[in-house]
């Protein structure tokens, strides 16, 4: 029975590490591109010792409210030609590792004037 809570932990870790990783990631890869010569404002916090809090804020473009809702689409992409590659999986891939650790991933967006993502993890004991 106890190798069973040990895989289950091992497991848990690395969702956790891998929702972490991919949020980062994500957006270490894209910040300077959505950026647009603004400020681009990180913050990581811990919410009532439970949650873990990372937040990302630019003064970029923003997103269009039309394009809001597939934002977490697979192969989605609000990008302009100017911005660079990619394949419109970064942040599908971030929500469904944080879907598998309870956690959410949500954002505010203006256009015109930046974008602001924000982490939630539970901090399982």
């Amino acid at each position: 029975m106890k190798s069973r809570k040990w895989v289950a932990s091992c497991l848990a870790i690395f969702t956790f590490c891998m929702a972490i990783a991919s949020f980062v990631g994500y957006i270490a890869t894209h910040e300077e591109a959505y950026a647009w010569g603004g400020y681009i404002k990180r913050s990581l916090s811990v919410l009532d010792n439970t949650t873990l809090v990372i937040s990302v804020a630019d003064t970029g473009r923003g997103i269009p409210k039309d394009q809001q809702s597939k934002i977490f689409t697979q192969f989605f992409q609000t990008k302009k030609s100017d911005v660079g590659s990619g394949l419109g999986l970064g942040l599908s891939i971030c929500k469904k590792y944080l879907d598998m650790m309870g956690g959410t991933i949500t954002f505010v967006s203006e256009e015109g004037k930046g974008t602001t993502f924000t982490c939630k993890i539970p901090m399982h004991q």
